[in-house]
């Protein structure tokens, strides 16, 4: 789906993503082209939506919140989405759950206290924050999701002058509550992104590049011990690729890699066993733009034809 299909969903279902809303807040903010004293004033009433971070060399780089994760576009400018009769609220490290009940007390909780709010009623999805390379020093032979739940991110980019590329992949894991089974599904998904950069004032803001990008990322999982008889084996998947060249500020892909149910009733073997384990087999990624040399992410790429 392109972002112009998206929004036009959007609108045909009377939704706003919290997507939507943080692109129209970054293009207003970073219109202004404030220096970084002033910005950090400005994106105070933002903070919900945005994020001003250190960058190398005393600089700073404007984020929109929630850009490491594709839940973003599911949910709305509060931060929630709702499958069945149970809330998710989206934080940048994890996803707090809880029934609809408790929508008011959920409408309370942020970046900074959330951690605070949780009891046997309100839960946190992911036992650990994300994995991200902030240092460039995780091998992608060690980035393991956990049976219970796990996000996991690479980056690289490329700078020339004032100019960046930035490309990312990355997993996200999301486990639903299913009454139906008295359990819940697990849903892994893979998604991977180009994004360019325009330092202005000692701040790296998004902007609108011509985008030439490749994507191509095999994965490892486990299969649930019900169709493996109790061994647990790993499975390759297929080459899940993308590329694409154009003009606009962003460029990616969503890909569902997997789906499993995991259900109380079942007598035996405890809830990780039907709960799947992944890591990156092979990454052989790259992105640049007129104005940069190429952001690349490559780990054994012997193993994509």
């Amino acid at each position: 789906m392109t972002e112009e299909q998206r929004l036009a969903w959007e609108k045909q279902q009377g939704f706003t993503s919290f997507a939507t809303k943080s692109n129209e807040v970054y293009s207003h903010v970073a219109g202004k082209e404030l220096s970084v004293d002033e910005l950090k004033k400005e994106i105070v009433q933002y903070d919900n939506l945005l994020s001003l971070k250190s960058d190398n060399n005393s600089e700073f780089v404007l984020e929109h919140a929630l850009e490491s994760t594709p839940k973003r576009f599911l949910c709305n400018s509060d931060r929630i989405f709702k499958i069945g009769n149970t809330l998710y609220k989206v934080f940048e490290d994890n996803i707090v759950m809880c029934n609809e009940k408790h929508y008011a007390t959920l409408l309370l909780l942020n970046e900074t206290n959330y951690t605070q709010a949780l009891n046997d009623e309100i839960q946190v999805m992911f036992s650990n924050s994300e994995l991200k390379d902030d240092d460039y020093k995780i091998i992608p032979d060690n980035m393991f999701t956990l049976p219970k739940g796990k996000r996991f991110l690479l980056e690289r980019r490329n700078d020339n002058g004032s100019n960046r590329i930035r490309i990312r992949v990355g997993f996200d894991v999301i486990n639903n509550s299913n009454s139906e089974i008295k359990g819940f599904d697990q849903n892994g998904t893979l998604w991977c992104e180009a994004r360019p950069y325009k330092r202005v004032l000692g701040v790296w803001y998004t902007t609108t590049r011509t985008i030439s990008c490749s994507f191509e990322i095999i994965v490892d999982f486990t299969r649930s011990i019900e169709f493996t008889n109790g061994n647990g084996a790993w499975e390759r998947s297929r080459t899940y690729d993308y590329g694409d060249i154009v003009k606009k500020d962003v460029l990616g892909q969503t890909f569902g890699i997997y789906q499993v149910q995991y259900s109380n009733r079942i007598l035996g073997p405890n809830e990780n066993d039907f709960l799947k384990e992944v890591h990156f087999a092979a990454l052989k990624c790259r992105a640049s733009t007129p104005d940069t040399g190429e952001a690349q992410l490559y780990y054994n790429t012997h193993l994509i034809n």
